[in-house]
């Protein structure tokens, strides 16, 4: 549920700067049951409010002032794939579960305790041993599923399969 690809380019930001993309076959899938957002995404421009949390320099290095906003760096942005899929449905998410690492983050406090029990129980039959689901902070699986683990990774909170 990455809507307009903010949270995917910060994460693909975050890797890059930690030197990661050159040391490890990295790609990053996002996914949207939206077609507009991902539209929004896949142009790779933005707007002024997007950038709220993210340091000048971070902007400078990887996005450049255009008439229509600010457009993201084709090899940033070449590190995701945008895909149409609705977390609710099992079809459209299961070549996207299998990742080792899951951010699904604030999308769960919009679902049902029972959509997000079965969302949560094709993670778990699909992601790799171990694998990593990261969730808002106000969100929680607690009473949802005991098939994960909850660990603290320096300041988040991870569910962990292992």
């Amino acid at each position: 549920a990455c809507s307009s690809g903010e949270e995917p380019l910060s994460i693909a930001i975050a890797l890059n700067e930690a030197g990661w993309f050159e040391r490890f076959p990295i790609q990053i899938d996002a996914s949207d049951a939206s077609p507009a957002a991902i539209a929004r995404a896949r142009r790779g421009i933005y707007r002024e409010r997007s950038f709220r949390a993210l340091p000048l320099g971070l902007r400078s290095k990887y996005f450049r002032q255009e008439a229509e906003g600010w457009r993201v760096s084709p090899e940033l942005h070449g590190r995701i794939r945008w895909h149409i899929a609705n977390l609710a449905d099992p079809n459209e998410i299961a070549p996207l579960a299998g990742a080792p690492f899951i951010f699904c983050r604030n999308v769960f406090i919009y679902f049902s305790r029972e959509a997000i029990r079965r969302t949560v129980d094709h993670f778990i039959r699909h992601m790799p041993r171990p694998g990593y689901l990261f969730l808002g902070a106000s969100e929680s699986l607690l009473k949802v599923t005991t098939e994960l683990e909850l660990q603290q990774v320096g300041t988040a909170m991870v569910y962990v399969k292992r």
